[in-house]
């Protein structure tokens, strides 16, 4: 298990369906996620899965991260997404949240760890 101060990992990923087509104007994309996004949780990663309305060529990133390339996927024009955000990078950090969903597409996940029990034998002599 991975040392972390608590049993929760923490995330937040946006979902980009606009683009800037001059300095001034945003054209919105007639695209969306279908159905809920699914969080796997790993012992060393999070994964978001996602599948879109349309092929998606934009951008999934970790908020505030976004340039840092090991925190963004850029969308390669199919339905069925996967994005994976490894621990100790990307700002993840352990932490007890629940799971929100904004309105804007951005999401905060939440992992729990369970810590597995240990024994531990040994002979002490008293005298």
């Amino acid at each position: 298990m991975p040392a972390f101060s608590s049993p929760l990992s923490s995330l937040i990923v946006l979902l980009s369906y606009t683009y800037a087509v001059q300095t001034h104007l945003t054209v919105e994309i007639d695209n969306g996620v279908i159905g809920e996004p699914e969080v796997q949780c790993g012992s060393d990663s999070i994964s978001l899965l996602f599948n879109s309305r349309n092929p998606f060529t934009g951008k999934v990133f970790v908020k505030g991260f976004v340039s840092d390339s090991d925190c963004v996927m850029m969308g390669d024009n199919k339905n069925t997404h996967r994005f994976t955000v490894k621990h100790n990078s990307c700002g993840v950090r352990r932490q007890r949240e629940i799971f929100i969903t904004k309105v804007d597409r951005a999401y905060r996940l939440s992992c729990f760890y369970v810590e597995g029990t240990k024994k531990v034998q040994q002979q002490l002599d008293v005298a």
